[in-house]
C-alpha cells in the first residue's frame, strides 16, 4: 500500500509538473498576446490613426469641392439658358431680317420691272411725239406750199 501511495504522490508531482508548466506555457502565451496587441495598438496610433485622419479631412475636401463645384455647374446651367434664349432671339432676329430683305427684294424687282414699263411706255412716247412732230413739219411744209 505504501508503494501505492508512493506511486499515486509520484503521480501527483508528475500532474503538479505539468499543470506547472502548462500554467508557464499559458503566462508565456498571454504575455507574448500582451505584447502583440501593444505593438498593433502602436502601429494603429502611429500609422493608421493619422492616415485615417488624413482620409477623413480628404473626404470632408471632396465634399466641400462637390459643394462648390455643384454651385459652378448651377451658375452655368443657368448662363446657358439664358445664352439659349439669347440665341433664340437672334434667330427670331436674323429670321425676320431674312424677311424684311426677300420683301424688299420683290419690292426692287417690281420697281425695276415698272421702271422697265415705265422706259418702255416713255420710249413710245417718245416714238410718238417723233411721229408727230414729222408729221407736223409735213403739215406746216404742205400749208407753205398751199397760198392763200
Amino acid at each position: 500500500m505504501a508503494e501505492e501511495i508512493r506511486k499515486l504522490a509520484d503521480d501527483s508531482n508528475r500532474s503538479a509538473e505539468r499543470i506547472k508548466q502548462f500554467t508557464e506555457d499559458i503566462n508565456a502565451s498571454v504575455n507574448k498576446l500582451i505584447l502583440a496587441a501593444n505593438y498593433l495598438l502602436d502601429f494603429l496610433n502611429e500609422n493608421v490613426l493619422d492616415d485615417y485622419r488624413l482620409m477623413l479631412n480628404a473626404v470632408e475636401n471632396y465634399k466641400n469641392d462637390g459643394y462648390v463645384l455643384s454651385g459652378v455647374l448651377r451658375e452655368l446651367s443657368d448662363t446657358v439658358e439664358k445664352l439659349m434664349v439669347s440665341v433664340e432671339t437672334v434667330a427670331t432676329s436674323i429670321n425676320d431680317v431674312s424677311a424684311t430683305i426677300q420683301q424688299a427684294a420683290a419690292a426692287t424687282t417690281d420697281i425695276a420691272e415698272q421702271n422697265t414699263e415705265m422706259a418702255g411706255a416713255v420710249q413710245d412716247i417718245n416714238s410718238t411725239l417723233e411721229m408727230n412732230r414729222e408729221s407736223s413739219h409735213k403739215l406746216a411744209d404742205m400749208i407753205a406750199q398751199v397760198k392763200l
